[in-house]
Parts: structure tokens; sequence; C-alpha cells
């Protein structure tokens, strides 16, 4: 019982993690409009692309696996979260958050 639990119980910690990689690109995209601040051309291309990003890779972690065994896709699902990682790191690095106001 505890075999066919537990795949189960990583893949929900798995998207947990990929939704706690969400909450900050959200957060900027609806709350710095609200803030008043004049959002520049660079920061309403990055900002949606912060959110679409994890949510086309963790998509394509579910979709490529499909027709594998439970242990593949969790490795694939684990490493699609350490590329989002690392891409949103880039991001920072790439555009800081003060380039995104005009």
């Amino acid at each position: 019982m505890i075999r066919k639990l537990m795949p189960w119980g990583i893949g929900a910690i798995l998207t947990l993690l990929y939704a706690f990689a969400l909450v900050r690109p959200i957060g900027d995209l609806t709350g710095l409009p609200q803030l008043g601040l004049p959002i520049s051309a660079t920061g309403w291309i990055w900002l949606p692309g912060a959110v679409i990003v994890p949510v086309l890779i963790y998509l394509g972690c579910l979709w490529f696996p499909r027709k594998r065994e439970a242990e593949v896709r969790l490795w694939i699902l684990a490493a699609g979260l350490g590329v989002v990682a690392v891409l949103q790191l880039e991001m920072e690095l790439l555009a800081p958050i003060s380039t995104f106001f005009a």
C-alpha cells in the first residue's frame, strides 16, 4: 500500500514546490501596478514571462514522460523544478526588478 501512495505524496510535494515558485512572480505581476508604479516595456516582458516559464515547464514535465513508470516521472518533475529555479535566478540577474519601472 505504501509503495503505491509514496509516488503520489512525492508528486504532491513537487507540485507544491512548483506552486511556490509561482507565488513571487504572480505577486510582482499583480502588485506592482496596484502600487501605482509605472511599469516599463522591459517590465511588461519579464513579469509575465516569469509566470509563464514555470507553468510551461511543469506542463512539459507532466506531458513528456506520460507513458513511463512513476519513478521516471518524479525524477523528471524534480529536474524540471531545478530548471525553473535556475531560470528564475537568471531572470533576476538579467533584468533586476529596478529595471521594471519607467
